[in-house]
């Protein structure tokens, strides 16, 4: 004969009351549960809890319910009870993180459910300049055109603030109208720029001194997961009618 003890606990975990995705500089909040859904017994010495959260995100202090009050880990979790615990904060570091979810007790009667995983994305805006439609060269007198823009190559919107422009073109050439794609309507310093969507800026004007100019463009935004591709350089070459 063999006796089977159908009265022991069975702590099982859930993820899923936490959000897969969560964005830099934003707040964030769901939470994660353990339930005794063993037999009679109570779960004593049980634990509940998860490593791996983002950056700037915490668990807050769980509770056990039906009884509603405060819960502490090793704390007895009774048959048919559920520990939830909260979890918020805002994410400081954009990237790729698993969240690990662990339960268990004394005597646990099913270790299979103890634990699980959750694949987590920390989304951030990048926004990259290029002046690489800006002609290198000039000429005094004679039309110039070209154009300059900043793509947000990350994967979250950059919200207000966002910049794009240049300083040091030559005298007498200026920027002008910026228009965002896909989309094609204008758009003004210090408005959103999607994720994926790219700001372009028309160049234009006539010069009016010789020389070299050297120009900086500079984009950005808040919670900029890169500054290195924030800044860019190009030298327009200006020169002037050689009359002899």
């Amino acid at each position: 004969t063999r006796t089977i003890n159908t009265t022991a606990p069975d702590m099982a975990i859930s993820l899923a009351g936490l959000p897969a995705t969560a964005s830099v500089g934003v707040p964030y909040a769901g939470s994660f549960s353990c339930t005794n859904s063993g037999g009679a017994d109570a779960a004593s010495g049980a634990a509940c809890g998860v490593t791996g959260l983002p950056a700037g995100v915490t668990v807050g202090t769980c509770t056990i319910s039906p009884a509603g009050s405060t819960w502490s880990a090793g704390s007895n979790v009774p048959a048919g009870a559920t520990v939830s615990c909260p979890v918020s904060g805002t994410p400081t570091t954009a990237g790729n993180v698993t969240v690990t979810g662990t339960t268990g007790a004394t005597h646990d009667s099913n270790p299979a459910n103890n634990s699980a995983t959750l694949p987590m994305t920390v989304t951030a805006p990048d926004m990259a300049i290029s002046l690489a439609g800006l002609p290198t060269t000039a000429s005094v007198g004679t039309p110039y055109s070209g154009s300059f823009s900043c793509t947000n190559i990350g994967n979250a919107e950059a919200g207000a603030g966002t910049q794009c422009g240049v300083t040091g073109l030559p005298t007498g050439v200026t920027a002008g109208i910026c228009t965002i794609s896909p989309a094609g309507t204008n758009w003004t310093a210090g408005s959103p720029v999607p994720a994926g969507a790219t700001v372009t800026c028309a160049v234009v004007g006539t010069p009016t001194a010789a020389g070299d100019s050297t120009v900086a463009g500079t984009t950005g935004a808040t919670h900029d997961s890169s500054a290195a591709n924030n800044t860019d350089t190009r030298t327009i070459n200006t020169t002037a009618p050689d009359m002899a």
